[in-house]
């Protein structure tokens, strides 16, 4: 509760309180200073942000929106507590949808789309050198959203897009692997390089293994792990891996 309070440093006084309190609390949230099950007020929140409950309930709406919250009517705001099923289910999703992409992008994309790529990898690196994980996990959507977007399919690209906010709450379990930032900009040159060499065969492979890796690494770090029926792990044997499929 003491990280909650400092939400309010800085001051939410511009026009745009409902952006800013939406980054702010998604911030506390990526870093697990409000965890899963948790349960607040706007009452709590609009005293630290120290701003009035509108812009507060307006945010909270987006977040659950984006999966990343539950709203009790009367009892207060949870955040979300995710499953190991729904885990699984996520990054299934997030598989058929960033290989139809990559398809998509080989038959479709024009010249810029791999300096696009290129340049997020860029400020992956130095945010990894910085240590900064939310502008790692920041820059890890717009990567995928970009591939999303090379596809030239709307739908799909906002189909991506509406799984951002649970994608990056799951990435800060898969950052808790050593070494993941490092791993995970390899895995991510792997895809452009496939692109590049417009090599579907190859862009799916790598597609599936950087998935199934982190979604492995989620898992691992995923409260509630036991061991039981819902431990849905894929074995990742169809890529020669030893796991399943946020990053």
């Amino acid at each position: 509760m003491k990280a909650l309070k400092e939400l309010r440093h800085g001051g939410v006084k511009s026009v745009f309180l409902r952006d800013q309190a939406v980054k702010l609390i998604k911030g506390a949230i990526l870093r697990g200073e409000i965890p899963p099950g948790e349960v607040i007020s706007n009452e709590q929140l609009s005293a630290w942000l120290g701003i009035s409950r509108t812009p507060i309930r307006e945010a909270l709406l987006e977040l659950q929106r984006g999966g990343m919250v539950i709203i009790h009517r009367g009892k207060g705001t949870e955040v979300a507590r995710l499953s190991r099923k729904d885990v699984v289910e996520i990054f299934e999703t997030r598989e058929a949808l960033e290989v139809k992409s990559c398809e998509l992008m080989i038959e479709r994309m024009g010249d810029g789309s791999i300096k696009g790529l290129e340049s997020i990898l860029e400020k992956q690196a130095r945010d990894a050198s910085r240590g900064e994980e939310l502008g790692f996990l920041e820059g890890d959507h717009q990567f995928h959203l970009l591939l999303a977007k090379g596809s030239g399919n709307g739908r799909l690209y906002n189909a991506v897009e509406a799984m951002r906010d649970q994608c990056m709450l799951l990435g800060t379990y898969a950052l808790r692997q050593e070494n993941r930032m490092s791993e995970v900009l390899g895995e991510h040159r792997e895809i452009v390089e496939a692109l590049r060499r417009r090599d579907p065969s190859a862009a799916r492979d790598a597609v599936i293994a950087h998935l199934r890796r982190s979604c492995n690494d989620v898992l691992i770090q995923f409260p509630g792990s036991s061991g039981g029926q819902d431990d849905n792990v894929w074995d990742g044997r169809e890529n020669g891996e030893a796991g399943a499929g946020v990053l």
